[in-house]
């Protein structure tokens, strides 16, 4: 004689059945559901050692031989004037070691010592302006600093240099420089691979799963 009451389950979805009736009503449970989670993003890497180049310098202190030339105007070379008739150039000395007559302008190659001998084969080369002459400047103790340039040279007497000449001569002088020298050097570097990838996972719900 009771009422009976169907809950729910349209369009093939589950549903509760309640019966009346002198009988309880009772429920049917839900299919326990289980679960598919896809397109999880999942990441792993590893590091790998690679070699990589950068640009590098060193300091670097020899001693050279120098040999000046004065050019004139036509291009043609004469002597370059040496200041004493030392060959080695001390240490401590600051001052000229070459000098061009008026109108003319130094060339100067720098060669190495091979043997005990002077070199100049792939010499590199300063070029200096008129009225200028070549300076040294020693290191005066403190060790790293020695360098030859070009400079203005010294007021003298018209005939300085031509009696220079007379006195010392033509000729090479050894002097101790330090220099600047920049290279490509290599070096190993640890890099960090990342991968990523997709990935997908079941999930059981086990005893108390689709309770409602």
């Amino acid at each position: 004689g009771g009422s009976t009451t169907v809950v729910g389950g349209g369009g093939g979805g589950g549903g509760v059945y309640i019966g009346g009736g002198g009988g309880g009503g009772y429920s049917v449970p839900m299919p326990a559901t289980t679960g598919l989670i896809d397109g999880l993003q999942v990441s792993g890497g590893q590091t790998a050692s690679v070699m990589e180049q950068f640009q590098d310098s060193r300091t670097i202190t020899e001693t050279i031989a120098l040999r000046a030339v004065c050019m004139d105007d036509r291009g043609m070379p004469h002597p370059a004037s040496r200041t004493n008739g030392d060959s080695k150039v001390a240490a401590e000395f600051d001052g000229e070691v070459f000098r061009c007559m008026a109108g003319t302008r130094m060339e100067v190659t720098m060669g190495k010592l091979v043997n005990g001998e002077a070199n100049f084969d792939g010499g590199r080369t300063i070029s200096c302006q008129k009225g200028q002459a070549l300076l040294y400047k020693g290191d005066k103790g403190a060790v790293g600093t020695a360098t030859v340039q070009c400079v203005a040279q010294k007021a003298e007497a018209d005939c300085n240099e031509r009696s220079l000449l007379r006195r010392f001569g033509p000729g090479i002088k050894y002097a101790t420089i330090t220099r600047t020298e920049t290279f490509t050097n290599t070096r190993q570097s640890a890099t960090q691979q990342t991968a990523t990838y997709r990935a997908s996972m079941f999930v059981d719900g086990g005893v108390g799963q689709g309770v409602f």
